[in-house]
This record gives structure tokens, C-alpha cells and sequence, in this order.
């Protein structure tokens, strides 16, 4: 689990806020879980997920969510990654963390 946002990891995914950051990287950060659902449902695999489980299980819609992540193959070892919801809060474009 990451717990700092200063965490290397996290500051990359930071630096996606920005234009620079994407065209520097080549990547982009998507955030949210309808988005999350919308690639597996297409199964398409992100690069990374970062996701922190207690807000996931606040809803039946995400906990739902979090199995079909914690079971899903080739979204394993450091591609899925749990985060303090301190480091969500840090990584949000949103208002309001989603999980």
C-alpha cells in the first residue's frame, strides 16, 4: 500500500494533470470507477490501477467493483495498486473521491 503522497509513483501520476506531463509520458490518467468499468467492460486492461478499498466498499456498486478488480488476471502484482485515501485525495481532478 502507498501511503505518501510524495510517493514516486504518485507524483508521475501527478505530473498526468498536465499537458507536459501526458505528452512527456506518452500516457493518461483516467479517474473514477464508471470509467474503470467502461475499459473492463470492453475488456481492456489499464496500465495501472490505483484504488483504495474502503471507499470502494461503501456502495454494493463498489465493492462489486473491487472484487472483479481483485479477480481480474493480468491486473495483478504492482499493476494493481492500493492507496491511503490520503494519496486519492492528492491524485483527485474531482471534487469528490470515488474510490
Amino acid at each position: 500500500m502507498i501511503t505518501s503522497p510524495q510517493n514516486p509513483r504518485i507524483s508521475k501520476l501527478r505530473d498526468l494533470h498536465t499537458t507536459r506531463g501526458r505528452k512527456k509520458s506518452g500516457l493518461f490518467l483516467m479517474e473514477g470507477p464508471h470509467l474503470l468499468e467502461t475499459l473492463l467492460d470492453a475488456d481492456i486492461l489499464p496500465q495501472e490501477v490505483y484504488y483504495q478499498p474502503e471507499l470502494l466498499q461503501r456502495t454494493a456498486k463498489g465493492r462489486a467493483l473491487l472484487t472483479r478488480l481483485l479477480h481480474t488476471p493480468g491486473l495483478s502484482g504492482d499493476r494493481l495498486v492500493e492507496v491511503s485515501e490520503r494519496v486519492i485525495e492528492a491524485l483527485g481532478d474531482v471534487q469528490t473521491s470515488q474510490g
